[in-house]
């Protein structure tokens, strides 16, 4: 945000996009161009004219025309728990877990699993109002931590409420939190959830999507649009495996040449179009163990 604000860019918060206002047919007195509809309807945002919209909104998606498709990976279990932060000083002290994966420190979850049975692939901590940890966890460790009662093969038989024993669950997901911070957290107190319940949960999150395409022309009274999605929205990642934040700055530098090599005005709309897919179809295979240089090095990009 600080190098787009430096660069000039406008940031409006309070304003939600809705969906696309086409030009009016009627251009004779007036030329009117794209322009969107938006919550609230009378933020100066509105009149705002446009040829590029980029969506960057997560897996929910508003732009309408972007084909979606479900990939079903590898089962992932998912923990999320929430503990008061009383803002003391011990508190303060503990510092926060970026994110730490098996593949990146294999002892520190080989010692988690010795020393408490509980098996992860990955956690992450964060301290804000609450100190809020989220966890992979491997279904066995639930099955044998007694979290999970019964394993069954279907997911949403497995995770469901009356299959998982909350009181284990959040043993499980305290003890995970004990541990990752070398019991430095004292007298840890479940945050109450808006069901007054305490603040832990578990969830598959299996399933991802991805578009179909990264980026649509639209052209209507003499007035062409380009659309193009980023991050969640264009390819969701499998958290463990840590690539989300890497494929979204990637797949950002990717809209930002597509919208370049538009502006030339040497490419027409379907090169750009053709460019811009084609540049896609390698987004999907980085991973940590592939150079994006070295991907990208096997695409011919035509530069102006």
């Amino acid at each position: 945000m600080k190098v787009a604000l430096i660069l000039g860019v406008e940031i409006h918060e309070g304003v939600g996009f809705e969906s696309l206002l086409p030009p009016p047919s009627n251009q004779d007195e007036e030329k009117i161009g794209w322009r969107a509809v938006v919550s609230p309807p009378d933020h100066p945002v509105s009149q705002y004219e446009f040829n590029v919209l980029i969506g960057a909104d997560g897996k929910r998606n508003t732009l309408e025309g972007f084909k979606r498709k479900e990939f079903r990976g590898k089962l992932a279990i998912a923990i999320t728990a929430n503990f008061i932060n009383k803002k003391t000083e011990a508190e303060a002290r503990v510092e926060e877990i970026s994110g730490v994966a098996f593949i990146f420190n294999q002892k520190f979850f080989k010692d988690l699993y010795a020393e408490t049975g509980i098996d992860l692939e990955n956690i992450v901590y964060y301290k804000d109002d609450t100190h809020y940890f989220v966890m992979t966890a491997k279904k066995q460790s639930l099955l044998e931590k007694g979290v999970i009662l019964n394993d069954y093969a279907d997911t949403a038989r497995l995770l469901s409420q009356d299959n998982i024993d909350k009181d284990c669950l959040k043993q499980y997901a305290r003890q995970a939190a004990d541990f990752s911070t070398d019991y430095n957290l004292p007298h840890m107190e479940f945050a109450v959830n808006h069901y007054g319940q305490s603040d832990v949960a578990m969830f598959d999150f299996t399933s991802m999507y991805a578009a179909e395409n990264a980026c649509r022309f639209l052209e209507r009274n003499g007035h062409k649009l380009l659309m193009t999605l980023v991050g969640d929205s264009l390819l969701e990642p499998f958290w463990p495996t840590g690539s989300g934040c890497a494929r979204g700055f990637l797949s950002s530098m990717d809209a930002c040449w597509a919208v370049r090599s538009w502006a030339s005005g040497i490419l027409n709309p379907l090169e750009v179009l053709a460019e811009r897919e084609s540049i896609y179809r390698i987004l999907g295979q980085t991973n940590l163990h592939r150079d994006p240089h070295c991907l990208y090095s096997n695409y011919y990009i035509n530069i102006p």
